[in-house]
């Protein structure tokens, strides 16, 4: 559908609403993706987007083996300054977000939240990553995330894992990490890293396990401080052997 009005003065607009689907056999199948999109008409404030955009799925984007589901972005143009030239430039922000599955052909699952944010006003970018997989002896999650600007959260990530190995025996266990950047890695120090083994079971021999609770490790780069100074503790609370 679409609707305008002529002339199309400051305080109008117009807008265009579709639904679109395409698919290639063993390629791709994207289905009932809703697009709207929006103009914004005569003169408009600085902060107001001339264009609109907007789309979702609710049945996902397949290509191959991995599919997107649920997808959705908005997208957004400003009027910008001009140019060198007195060419007026063409501002955009957005913000992309989804859910990835992968199909591995087989028990083990995999997929993916992913969220993306732009502004090419002031340059600057955010992303958000969490990742999973799970079969029948790993089950493993990963959580990221960063930017381009400098702010006390940094670069991070953290993750957990849990394995099955060797018939019986398993681990469990967590990690973080988390990198800084200017004024607070002077305040706070650059980098901060903790891992922790929740718990672990040794089969050692029929009959025979060693079960190790509560390791933990940690290390922290001191504020104001090159790489090579550093603080680091490790602690391992309690073993047991049973035989």
């Amino acid at each position: 559908s679409v609707g305008f009005a002529y002339p199309c003065l400051t305080g109008d607009s117009a807008y265009g609403q579709a639904t679109m689907s395409f698919k290639k056999p063993d390629v791709t199948d994207m289905s009932d993706i809703d697009m709207k999109v929006s103009y914004a008409c005569g003169d408009i404030a600085s902060d107001q987007p001339r264009w609109t955009a907007t789309g979702s799925t609710s049945s996902g984007i397949a290509v191959g083996s991995v599919t997107l589901n649920p997808l959705k972005f908005s997208v957004f143009a400003f009027d910008g300054a001009g140019d060198g030239d007195g060419e007026p430039q063409t501002e955009f922000t957005g913000i992309i977000s989804g859910v990835v599955d992968v199909d591995t052909s087989s028990s083990a699952s995999a997929g993916a939240e992913v969220g993306f944010a732009f502004d090419t006003r002031d340059r600057s970018w955010s992303a958000t990553t969490g990742l999973g997989f799970e079969s029948d002896n790993i089950n493993a999650t990963l959580q990221m995330q960063s930017s381009s600007g400098c702010s006390r959260s940094g670069t991070s990530g953290a993750g957990s894992l849990s394995v099955r190995f060797f018939g019986d025996s398993t681990a469990e266990g967590t990690a973080s990490v988390l990198k800084r950047c200017g004024k607070y890695a002077a305040e706070d120090g650059a980098y901060a890293l903790r891992a922790a083994l929740s718990s672990a079971v040794m089969r050692v021999t029929e009959g025979v396990s060693v079960t190790l609770f509560d390791v933990s490790a940690s290390m922290d780069s001191n504020p104001s401080s090159s790489a090579q100074q550093q603080d680091s503790h490790v602690s391992m609370l309690t073993l047991d052997w049973t035989g």
